[in-house]
């Protein structure tokens, strides 16, 4: 899988397009305003959107290094 590299952290292609998209703007947004949007946890909204539209759990590294949530 590809990714985007923004600074010193890598985004996967996978979240980047389709419908997903949305996800991936949620981690694009704590990302860059971390204190802006502190509500926010991408990784269980990520799981969430998985575990109930595709009914799978989430597995692997979205972005790197992590996110603290």
């Amino acid at each position: 899988m590809r990714q985007k590299t923004i600074g010193s952290r890598a985004l996967s292609n996978g979240i980047l397009g389709g419908v997903q998209h949305f996800i991936a703007v949620v981690y694009l947004l704590k990302l860059f305003h971390p204190d802006l949007f502190a509500y926010l946890d991408p990784v269980s909204l990520h799981r969430e959107r998985l575990n109930r539209f595709q009914e799978v759990d989430l597995q692997g590294v979205y972005i790197y290094p992590e996110i603290p949530v």
